[in-house]
Protein backbone atom coordinates (compact mmCIF):
# COMPACT_ATOMS: atom_id res chain seq x y z
CA UNK A 1 0.00 0.00 0.00
CA UNK A 2 1.02 3.95 -1.07
CA UNK A 3 0.43 6.37 1.17
CA UNK A 4 0.36 10.41 0.64
CA UNK A 5 -0.13 12.65 3.35
CA UNK A 6 -1.39 15.64 2.22
CA UNK A 7 0.68 19.00 3.27
CA UNK A 8 -1.62 21.48 2.98
CA UNK A 9 -4.71 19.49 4.98
CA UNK A 10 -3.62 16.43 6.67
CA UNK A 11 -5.74 14.27 4.66
CA UNK A 12 -4.18 10.64 4.19
CA UNK A 13 -4.29 9.17 0.23
CA UNK A 14 -3.37 5.52 0.13
CA UNK A 15 -3.73 3.20 -3.53
CA UNK A 16 -1.87 -0.09 -4.27
CA UNK A 17 0.74 1.91 -6.77
CA UNK A 18 2.32 5.00 -7.12
CA UNK A 19 0.34 5.58 -11.11
CA UNK A 20 -2.76 4.95 -8.80
CA UNK A 21 -2.23 7.56 -6.05
CA UNK A 22 -1.31 9.98 -8.04
CA UNK A 23 -4.70 9.62 -9.82
CA UNK A 24 -6.36 10.20 -5.97
CA UNK A 25 -3.83 12.97 -5.36
CA UNK A 26 -4.73 14.60 -8.25
CA UNK A 27 -8.25 14.32 -7.45
CA UNK A 28 -7.87 15.36 -3.66
CA UNK A 29 -5.63 18.58 -5.37
CA UNK A 30 -8.24 19.51 -7.86
CA UNK A 31 -11.47 19.12 -5.44
CA UNK A 32 -9.95 20.84 -2.19
CA UNK A 33 -7.36 22.65 -2.82
CA UNK A 34 -7.58 23.78 -6.58
CA UNK A 35 -6.60 27.92 -5.41
CA UNK A 36 -2.65 26.04 -5.36
CA UNK A 37 -2.89 25.86 -8.75
CA UNK A 38 -0.69 22.73 -9.10
CA UNK A 39 0.55 21.41 -12.57
CA UNK A 40 0.33 17.97 -13.39
CA UNK A 41 4.14 17.63 -12.96
CA UNK A 42 4.02 19.05 -9.68
CA UNK A 43 1.35 17.01 -8.16
CA UNK A 44 3.54 13.97 -9.89
CA UNK A 45 6.69 15.58 -8.00
CA UNK A 46 5.27 15.68 -4.58
CA UNK A 47 3.21 11.73 -5.30
CA UNK A 48 7.54 10.81 -5.95
CA UNK A 49 9.22 12.93 -2.97
CA UNK A 50 6.25 12.38 -0.41
CA UNK A 51 4.86 8.72 -0.92
CA UNK A 52 6.12 5.96 1.13
CA UNK A 53 5.17 2.46 1.65
CA UNK A 54 2.40 1.12 4.25
CA UNK A 55 3.51 -2.52 5.10
CA UNK A 56 0.72 -4.92 6.72
CA UNK A 57 2.46 -4.50 10.13
CA UNK A 58 2.16 -0.57 9.76
CA UNK A 59 -1.60 -0.84 8.55
CA UNK A 60 -2.45 -2.93 11.65
CA UNK A 61 -1.23 -0.74 14.38
CA UNK A 62 -3.06 2.31 12.91
CA UNK A 63 -6.34 0.04 12.76
CA UNK A 64 -5.88 -0.24 16.21
CA UNK A 65 -5.45 3.34 17.08
CA UNK A 66 -8.48 4.95 14.77
CA UNK A 67 -7.88 5.90 10.49
CA UNK A 68 -5.13 8.53 10.25
CA UNK A 69 -6.00 10.99 7.95
CA UNK A 70 -9.84 10.45 7.76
Amino acid sequence: MRVFECDYCGKQLEAPDDEQLYGRVWEHMEQTHFDRGLSNEQIQDLVSEKAYTLDDADKRRIDERGSVGG
